[in-house]
């Protein structure tokens, strides 16, 4: 389960620019969502 600390965070996947390209909060909502599978992998694995 991902930390709960994140979920404001996640809103911005899908925000898109005018572009229609991913926002720059999108880019990194989306590089803080692998951040927190990673640590929920390793808690996962140490059985944390």
């Amino acid at each position: 389960m991902l930390d709960p600390r994140f979920q404001e965070v996640l809103a911005f996947i899908e925000e898109r620019d005018e572009d229609g390209a991913p926002s720059v909060r999108a880019k990194i909502s989306l590089k803080i969502q692998a951040y927190a599978q990673d640590v929920d992998n390793l808690r996962t694995e140490l059985g944390v």
